[in-house]
């Protein structure tokens, strides 16, 4: 594991990722069951991809409501994580899985030695599904045990937050899951490999 420091959204975030499969996509490529994503979707992903590795930029996409109400509330989802809790919540940058740095993620927190924490904030209707789900929601699964994969800790909760009155918060704490280790370990490499070839068979169309 190794941490790039940066603060995350800057653009030396945005650097240190181009080009790499991040966790919060791993579900391009690996599903909940551990299998190859259909062919479509993991070729969108893996396109883009190698258009960041060879145009040296992540392309900006469009912010939608959904996502910035995300970001907005994020560091108050933080705060009170923290005090249900009574844990102290590290923020870092970006963490490559290896030396390689050919994949990694971005934790919305690191908590003491052992955890991580990826914090939701859904709209209303997406909020209240959640809530009736006795388990963490397959939506956050993949990239929950993408950032245990990364990192090598031992548990990430999975937050849900909202600020609307009446509307409980809730943590799932997910652990390792084997079947879906195996899918990343057989399935990123594989997209990572995937990168290379098509990057440098389009390097070689400049010559």
């Amino acid at each position: 594991m190794i941490t790039a420091v940066c603060e995350q959204g800057s653009a030396e975030w945005l650097e240190v990722r181009t080009g790499i499969p991040t966790t919060s996509e791993f579900d391009r490529i690996v599903t909940s069951k551990g299998e190859a994503t259909s062919s479509a979707a993991r070729n969108r992903y893996l396109h883009e991809k190698v258009g960041e590795r060879v145009g040296g930029t992540v392309q900006v996409h469009f912010v939608g409501a959904a996502a910035e109400r995300g970001t907005n509330l994020e560091p108050k989802a933080r705060e009170w994580y923290a005090a249900e809790t009574d844990q102290d919540v590290e923020q870092v940058g970006f963490i490559y899985r290896d030396a390689q740095r050919r994949c990694g993620c971005s934790p919305d927190g690191l908590v003491g030695g052992q955890g991580g924490i990826e914090i939701k904030c859904p709209l209303r209707p997406q909020m209240i599904s959640a809530l009736l789900r006795k388990a963490c929601p397959t939506e956050y699964l993949v990239q929950a045990q993408g950032g245990l994969w990364v990192t090598g800790r031992k548990w990430w909760d999975v937050i849900v937050y909202t600020e609307d009155y009446g509307i409980p918060n809730r943590i799932w704490r997910v652990t390792r899951s084997d079947v879906i280790f195996a899918g990343f370990a057989k399935h990123i490499p594989a997209f990572c490999d995937d990168i290379d070839t098509l990057a440098a068979s389009i390097e070689r169309l400049k010559t």
